[in-house]
């Protein structure tokens, strides 16, 4: 059987990613969070993400610079199905700072498949190395 896997991949550099586990993964500045974002902008529970049956949802905590499915905020009584290649931003949207874009807090949401033969593969290379 193949397993699926739900990534955010960092948007302006592709080898920055998270993998969101089954049930809920909250973001946020808090320690006690999944997915931890250590900056002023970002609230204390910003963001859950819940990951089940191969669905990823997302919603806003109440967040206070919100959290974005492409250029949509979210609000708190909003759940979201996220579909491979949508763009996630906490925090608000990109703005413009000294004719640059900051995007600090850019994803996109990957759900890649891997095929048993791929996982048999990669655990063999992973025992031979």
């Amino acid at each position: 059987m193949a397993k699926i896997r739900h990534i955010l991949q960092y948007k302006y550099d592709p080898k920055i990613r998270v993998e969101l586990k089954e049930g809920e993964n909250t973001i946020g500045r808090y320690r006690n969070n999944s997915i931890r974002l250590d900056d002023p902008l970002i609230s204390r529970h910003h963001a859950k993400i819940t990951v089940n049956n191969g669905m990823c949802e997302i919603n806003d905590l109440g967040s206070s610079n919100g959290t974005y499915v492409g250029k949509t905020r979210l609000d708190g009584s909003q759940l979201t199905i996220l579909i491979n290649g949508m763009d996630v931003t906490f925090a608000g949207p990109s703005t413009l700072v000294e004719d640059k874009y900051q995007q600090a807090f850019s994803y996109t949401y990957r759900k890649e498949v891997e095929s048993p033969k791929a996982e048999k593969k990669s655990l063999l290379s992973r025992m031979l190395s």
